[in-house]
């Protein structure tokens, strides 16, 4: 497959295909869901810090939702929250995507792209600084 092949395979379906040189949906969440298993098997809690894709994909693998679904399905905002809790024998999802807790300009558009207005000063998420109370 040519790289424009193998990109419109993995826009069709994320799971089992990838970008040239990039992973597969299948791929990161393997990837997520070992390390977070890893952390919780040391500790009780664990925060982990990560792009959307994979936040996206970690919840759905966990929660037995196909994968190929991932992008259809909810948005994990830049600077959201995303909280699982598991028990016994399977995940929660008790949020997803939530940005209550940036600056109300960010929480209109906290990607920079949309129909809101990206925060005042910067025109890509790339260039804008962090909130004065993160500082």
């Amino acid at each position: 497959m040519d790289g424009y092949e193998c990109c419109e395979s993995w826009k069709r379906n994320p799971a089992p295909h990838c970008p040239p040189g990039g992973e597969s949906g299948l791929e990161v969440a393997a990837r997520v869901v070992a390390a977070v298993r890893d952390a919780l098997e040391r500790h009780r809690a664990v925060a982990a810090v990560t792009h959307k894709a994979p936040v996206r994909l970690a919840a759905w693998f966990l929660l037995g939702i196909p994968l190929s679904r991932y992008r259809d399905l909810a948005a994990a905002p830049v600077g959201s929250v995303t909280e699982l809790t598991f028990g016994q024998d399977r995940g929660r999802l008790r949020g997803l995507g939530d940005v209550s807790h940036l600056p109300l300009e960010w929480r209109r558009n906290p990607d920079g792209t949309g129909p809101g207005p990206a925060p005042s000063g910067s025109s890509s998420p790339r260039e804008r600084s962090a909130p004065e109370h993160v500082r």
